[in-house]
């Protein structure tokens, strides 16, 4: 996979001032980033105008997550239509904290990305393994992430050129503990794999990125791995520096 790149997902952090604050401070080090490297930071729901607005051009807005639904009484929900008239490119589906707090289950997460599709926004899906599952062996962590997977099947062809899948190993997420790389490459290819088997050519072309307690430290070795496009970033993604030495770390 020829593409490159990294995302950073702020989570709940950052009151708004603070977001504008993290998105200038990161504008005025991306030139540093080599060039053909994407970058993308997804801020609190909160923050998309603001920092739309603050954000060097190169590097591109995403949301943590959207509706299934298109419009109506859903109090609390965002849709995709508010996300993309907010300057959004990308957004996370699926990721760990959503299916376990928030109920994301495979036909919620088949909804999301049709809608998101819809609208010509363009999905990061997530998919990972627990701890449990983990310790079972590395055979029944990849069963895991494959039941996951299987709801990209028939997913049109404009969808999957747009899409990036992230690998995110639940028991590294927040917790300092991390894949190996040798382990983040292997499940990183083995998707990679799997998306050219079940779907085809236009599968094998998806990027996949790794995250879970990706830093400063280690993000070159990860990004070394065969089948490994970058990252999905978490609390490192808060701090400039470190995400711009992660952005340069291919």
């Amino acid at each position: 996979m020829d593409r490159r790149i990294v995302a950073g997902n702020w989570k709940m952090n950052t009151t708004l001032r603070e977001g504008v604050v993290l998105a200038e401070q990161l504008s005025q080090l991306v030139n540093r980033i080599p060039a053909g490297v994407e970058v993308i930071v997804a801020p609190p729901f909160t923050h998309l105008t603001e920092v739309r607005r603050a954000l060097n051009p190169r590097i591109m807005l995403g949301a943590q997550d959207c509706s299934s639904r298109a419009q109506g009484a859903f109090t609390g929900d965002v849709s995709a239509e508010m996300l993309k008239d907010c300057g959004v490119e990308w957004v996370i589906l699926g990721h760990s904290e959503r299916r376990q707090y928030h109920g994301d289950d495979t036909p919620t997460l088949r909804e999301k990305l049709g809608r998101v599709a819809s609208v010509g926004l363009k999905p990061i899906f997530c998919v990972g393994e627990p701890e449990n599952i983990r310790a079972q062996g590395q055979q029944n962590a990849w069963d895991w992430v494959a039941g996951q997977l299987k709801l990209l099947r028939g997913l049109g062809d404009s969808v999957l050129r747009e899409l990036i899948v992230a690998y995110e190993p639940i028991w590294a997420i927040g917790t300092g503990k991390t894949a190996t790389p040798e382990d983040a490459g292997w499940m990183c290819l083995r998707i990679t794999r799997w998306l050219t088997s079940e779907i085809g050519e236009i599968g094998g072309m998806v990027p996949v990125l790794y995250g879970g307690s990706c830093n400063a430290a280690n993000a070159k070795e990860i990004f070394s791995q065969p089948g490994v496009s970058g990252g999905l970033i978490g609390g490192a993604s808060l701090k400039p520096e470190e995400f711009v030495s992660i952005a340069c770390s291919f």
